[in-house]
């Protein structure tokens, strides 16, 4: 046996993580999401694209997503921007859900779904025809969707009938599972053409969504951000994936490939595969014991909480969806209160309710009731029906601040009493009424947590135009499907 001599060079021990706290945690996260200080005027699609996407399965809470994070936005933001200015696009997104992103984006966000494993779900329910279309068949079927839309804007009804018309009644049987029934081969040929960023949503027609050609859709102005070949690659990785976890990280990070994994509904194998892709850019930390992914653009060292920050998020809300560990977004006590409100859930955890189907109050970033708004007058847990006590402890807090040098807070010119008045007189001549905001704290609402949600509902009434006024107490609520 022949012994080297010299020394052996110990091996290179890996870095240890970067410690941080969730209080840190949660303040980046916050501020990343404009809920500290909102975007500045006009940026409502920087924004979307900053939170990877609004979530618009429910449009009045989509638009209260997003107006809330730009700075002198109402609930009108959205359709101006969605219908009329067209600097956002709606789509499939994470998930397979609805989507609002920036325009610019559309080519994005629809590879990154095309890069998806297929499930391989393409059989019809128990019982059903088995119709299997032809090539020739399949060609005809997705020229069909192009050319129905052309020049049109269609609903989905009218969209089915066009191409049952043109490639006949065959594609009015079941291609694939969806609920009771299945989905007939054109409705799965106009999602694939969404999927392959051909379509995209068109303004609404009442209730009824509406689909258009996006090459006709889209401004001339908007210039596409992604532009690679669906083949091109990182390592073992789509390069797409890669650029949407380096999204997700800047928006929701720290977070593990898992938890990547699920926000997009991708297998974790893949997951780790897209993390292992990005190498260098990311960075271990260790949050009181929970190890995890940053980015190391972030410089997660620098990440400082917040406090005072109330927010009432609305359904499937960004920052509630997409934050991980659901421990520390939604902790198991307030789980365990929302239980009740998921009556329409026949199985899974009662913390799901808390991230997505259910209106949330956030309280520094971390989920401490629910709440709902609603036509109807006040209960009298107020101290007066003036509110005389809210905007005097209103003006306790904001004479608190300026001792200590909070200014940001402090915003008198939008909130003060008399504007208060002058726009709730006006509202009050077009004939508006007043809705009750009702919150269902999860502990004890002590006047502290009060006085920050009365200025919170200020807020929403700005958002929403319209008079709102607070109630504390159980919220008659159920969880969205």
């Amino acid at each position: 046996m022949v012994r080297q001599s010299g020394v052996v060079p110990a091996p290179t021990a890996a870095p240890l993580p970067l410690p941080l706290t969730w209080d840190r945690v949660r303040g980046h996260r916050l501020r990343t999401h404009g809920l500290v200080e909102p975007g500045p005027a006009g940026s409502a699609a920087q924004v979307a694209s900053t939170v990877c996407g609004i979530h618009a399965q429910v449009a009045s809470a989509a638009a209260l997503s997003l107006s809330r994070r730009v700075r002198g936005a109402n609930a009108d933001v959205l359709n101006t921007e969605l219908w009329r200015e067209r600097q956002l696009v709606k789509t499939y997104g994470p998930r397979g859900t609805v989507h609002v992103f920036p325009a610019e984006e559309l080519s994005l966000w629809t590879a990154a779904t095309r890069a998806l494993p297929d499930n391989g779900s393409r059989q019809p329910p128990a019982g059903a025809p088995l119709v299997t279309p032809t090539p020739a068949q399949s060609a005809q079927l997705h020229a069909a969707v192009l050319s129905a839309t052309l020049g049109n804007q269609l609903t989905r009804a009218e969209l089915g009938s066009a191409i049952a018309e043109e490639c006949g009644p065959w594609v009015d049987t079941q291609a694939t599972p969806a609920f009771n029934t299945g989905w007939p081969h054109w409705r799965v040929a106009v999602d694939e053409a969404v999927a392959r960023g051909l379509l995209c949503y068109g303004a609404p027609q009442g209730n009824l969504v509406t689909f258009v050609r996006a090459d006709e859709w889209l401004p001339d102005t908007v210039t596409q951000v992604w532009t690679a070949d669906d083949g091109a690659m990182v390592g073992d990785a789509p390069a797409v994936l890669v650029e949407v976890a380096r999204r997700y990280l800047a928006a929701y990070g720290p977070a593990t490939h898992q938890e990547f994994a699920q926000w997009f509904a991708l297998p974790a194998g893949r997951a780790r595969q897209v993390y292992a892709a990005l190498g260098e850019e990311l960075v271990s930390v260790d949050v009181e014991g929970y190890r995890s992914w940053a980015l190391v653009a972030d410089d997660p060292e620098a990440w400082e909480p917040v406090t005072d920050c109330v927010r009432l998020l609305g359904y499937f809300d960004c920052f509630a969806v997409g934050s991980h560990p659901r421990d520390e977004l939604a902790p198991p006590e307030a789980a365990r209160r929302a239980a009740a409100h998921g009556r329409a859930f026949a199985k899974g955890s009662a913390r799901r309710f808390l991230c997505g189907p259910l209106p949330v109050l956030l309280v520094d970033g971390v989920v401490r009731g629910v709440w709902t708004y609603r036509d109807g007058v006040v209960p009298d847990d107020r101290e007066s029906d003036d509110g005389s006590a809210e905007q005097h402890q209103v003006r306790q807090v904001r004479q608190v601040r300026r001792q200590r040098g909070d200014a940001s807070n402090d915003r008198e010119s939008d909130d003060s009493p008399v504007e208060q008045r002058r726009v709730s007189q006006a509202r009050r001549k077009r004939g508006d009424g007043t809705r009750q905001v009702r919150v269902e704290v999860f502990g004890r609402a002590d006047a502290g947590l009060r006085m920050l949600l009365t200025e919170e509902v200020g807020r929403l009434a700005t958002l929403v135009d319209r008079d709102l006024e607070l109630s504390v107490g159980p919220a008659d609520i159920a969880a969205h499907l």
